[in-house]
């Protein structure tokens, strides 16, 4: 028995629509996988480029620090000089006053007396001087406590010695700060 197909229009319109789908199914997936491939290559990249940001970021922040920690050693220098300035500035001063001192002294001193020792240590004084004349060296103290230049004035010894007078002060030198 012979089977006879009437309907083979019916089973080729199949055939094609199968193949249609097929085709359009083959195309839909490769399209899906171009776009997968697409975005898989663009993540690749997109993830190099933050890592090389990041190793940028992380080379710039080093040196930042590096920066920072040369600033701060430099700050800490240029601190430990200021000081060092203000401490010479001081000394210098201290130096300008003795010096103001050292030049009034002799002014101080009347013209028949004379200066036998004089020591200072820690701003305190020790003046010792001669004269022959008693009168020039009471002057000598008058003068001394209206200089301003001492102050606690204070007579060790006073004393003659043959024809020399000798006096014996000690003082408190106060620096000025007039200069």
């Amino acid at each position: 028995m012979y089977q006879v197909n009437f309907l083979s229009w019916r089973h080729q319109l199949i055939a094609r629509k199968k193949r249609q789908f097929l085709i359009l199914f083959l195309a839909a997936s490769c399209v899906v996988i171009m776009v997968l491939a697409y975005f898989i290559s663009y993540q690749q990249s997109e993830y190099q480029r933050l890592q090389f940001s990041k190793a940028q970021l992380q080379q710039q922040a080093t040196q930042n620090q590096q920066l920072i920690q040369s600033i701060t050693k430099k700050q800490t220098q240029l601190k430990e000089l200021v000081a060092r300035q203000q401490l010479f500035d001081k000394q210098t001063e201290s130096n300008l006053s003795l010096l103001n001192f050292f030049q009034q002294l002799p002014e101080l001193t009347p013209k028949k007396s004379w200066l036998s020792g004089f020591s200072l240590k820690d701003n305190q004084v020790e003046i010792k001087a001669n004269s022959y004349d008693f009168r020039d060296i009471s002057q000598l103290v008058v003068q001394l406590e209206n200089s301003q230049l001492l102050n606690k004035i204070q007579l060790v010894k006073m004393g003659k010695i043959k024809e020399i007078n000798y006096l014996h002060l000690s003082a408190n030198y106060q620096e000025s700060s007039d200069e």
